[in-house]
């Protein structure tokens, strides 16, 4: 009996040698800029140039929420094992949930995975799926991912963990295990590349925050936000 295939779009299948070469390129460059552009500015969260967002956007490893012409625009890059990441996520996700529902806030996450996270790969390739199959869950299939990464972060093979979670948030899981098996690879190449790209531009540490362009830190984020809303109206 054939094997059913899951259901993962073509472009998600990059060149990795196109992907490379074009993102060293951008890093190296757009960091030299920006450090001497920025030299003797000090920033409450680590500075990622423009240049390197737009290079991580060819990757593919971001996930968005809101209207993009929102007038206030959060960039979060995350690691779904990052303890911090989780405690972030919980502390902030309910207000800018709420502001993303109100049609203020454009939120865009991407997702990294440090080598020194064994599962974090994993994690983000069963994100994927759950937001190609179930675009409606994602967000909560997200929420209870970070919430339970204590459960799953030693597991010697987390992927049965992520399909209950799936489960749980009400998500298609028809087509997930075929989906994280045949995913893991190519996911996992785009990941690692953006990783680097951050460690080549000086971020070694998440998560990271940006109110429209301008770097924040966890703690200040929810001011900003009414900070850029109230300079807006």
């Amino acid at each position: 009996m054939p094997r059913p295939r899951s259901r993962v779009p073509q472009h998600w299948r990059l060149d990795p040698y196109f992907v490379a070469g074009t993102m060293s390129v951008l890093v190296l460059g757009a960091t030299f800029y920006w450090k001497t552009a920025t030299a003797g500015v000090r920033n409450a969260s680590a500075d990622v140039p423009p240049v390197v967002i737009a290079a991580l956007d060819t990757l593919q490893i971001s996930h968005r929420a809101g209207r993009q012409e929102a007038p206030v625009r959060v960039t979060e890059i995350s690691d779904y094992q990052c303890p911090a990441c989780a405690t972030a996520h919980r502390m902030l996700w309910p207000n800018l949930q709420s502001k993303i529902q109100q049609g203020t806030v454009a939120y865009s996450v991407y997702q990294i995975a440090f080598p020194r996270h064994r599962n974090a790969v994993a994690a983000t390739v069963a994100a994927r799926c759950v937001e190609t199959q179930s675009p409606q869950q994602f967000w909560t299939f997200r929420h209870r991912l970070l919430a339970s990464q204590a459960a799953w972060e030693e597991l010697d093979t987390p992927e049965a963990f992520f399909l209950q979670l799936a489960l749980d948030a009400k998500a298609d899981t028809s087509g997930m295990h075929e989906c994280m098996r045949d995913q893991v690879g190519e996911i996992g190449r785009r990941v690692r590349a953006a990783t680097e790209s951050l460690r080549l531009a000086g971020v070694n540490s998440v998560p990271t925050f940006e109110v429209n362009g301008r770097p924040v830190h966890a703690s200040g984020l929810a001011a900003e936000i009414e900070r850029v809303l109230a300079s807006a109206n």
